[in-house]
């Protein structure tokens, strides 16, 4: 399963990622690309349920006997998904006064974080000979 989806005939969860052995059949075309719909039975009851592959979306079109599971989140809580701010790339490449202070604050903070690099490397550089290390142990 490419996602999670509720079965509707007995409303339970199926989790992104269980196996299915689906019925695939080809359905048509959109420009090129085949468009395929998998029909499969539910482990828990005898529902069947029915998805198609939705190329113009990049998706896939939940049919009959199920639905998806709608997960909502709050993007400003995952500090990778937030939303992204391209006025800083546009002020850094116009202004020449902000270049020189945000290079400076580079600096700051590749001085301030040597020490945990070197320590880092230090780490790495004892580990390197994994094949000594472990012969020293025997």
């Amino acid at each position: 399963m490419p996602f999670n989806i509720w079965c509707l005939g007995c409303n339970n969860h199926i989790g992104m990622g269980v196996r299915y052995n689906a019925e695939k059949k080809k359905i048509g075309m959109y420009y090129t690309t085949p468009l395929y719909e998998f029909r499969m039975r539910c482990h828990l009851c005898s529902n069947y349920f029915v998805i198609r592959t939705d190329p113009e979306h990049f998706d896939y079109e939940l049919v009959e006997g199920c639905r998806r599971q709608e997960k909502r989140y709050d993007p400003s809580t995952i500090d990778q998904l937030g939303a992204v701010d391209r006025s800083f790339n546009r002020q850094l490449e116009s202004d020449r006064m902000f270049q020189v202070e945000h290079v400076e604050k580079d600096k700051e903070k590749a001085a301030s974080s040597a020490d945990k690099i070197n320590k880092l490397e230090w780490i790495q550089e004892r580990m390197r000979d994994d094949f000594a290390a472990n012969l020293a142990l025997r």
